[in-house]
C-alpha cells in the first residue's frame, strides 16, 4: 500500500512498465519474503501477500480475491486510494503503457 506522497515517477515505474523489459526493483529498496516475493519498501506503508482464491474481470482491471498469507505495517501514513491518484495527483495511463486503452471518439 503506497502513501499519498508517493511520486508519480515511482507509480509509473511499477504500474506502467513491463518487468520483462525493465528491472523495476533497480534503485528501489526492497525485501524478499519467505515465499521469495519481492516487496518494495520505498513509499510503502504496509504490504499484503495473498494466495489468489478467485478473480473477476472488471473491464479495465482484474479484481483478485485472496487469502492473506503474510502482511506487515511498515510505517504510519495516509494510504493512497485509486480516487486520490486520479483526482489529486492527476494520474493517467501513458499511451506507451501495456494497460493503455484508447478512448473512442463518438
Amino acid at each position: 500500500m503506497l502513501s499519498e506522497d508517493t511520486p508519480l515517477s515511482f507509480i509509473g515505474k511499477f504500474g506502467f512498465k513491463s518487468g520483462r523489459v525493465e528491472d523495476k526493483f533497480k534503485d528501489t529498496k526492497f525485501i524478499k519474503l519467505d515465499s521469495l516475493c519481492p516487496v518494495a519498501l520505498d513509499n510503502a506503508l504496509c504490504y499484503f501477500e495473498a494466495k489468489v482464491m478467485n478473480q473477476l474481470d472488471c473491464g479495465t482491471h482484474t479484481l483478485f480475491l485472496g487469502q492473506v498469507t503474510d502482511s506487515k505495517i511498515l510505517k504510519v501514513g495516509k494510504p493512497m486510494t485509486y480516487d486520490y491518484y486520479h483526482q489529486v495527483k492527476r494520474g493517467a495511463t501513458p499511451e506507451t503503457a501495456p494497460t493503455f486503452i484508447k478512448k473512442e471518439v463518438v
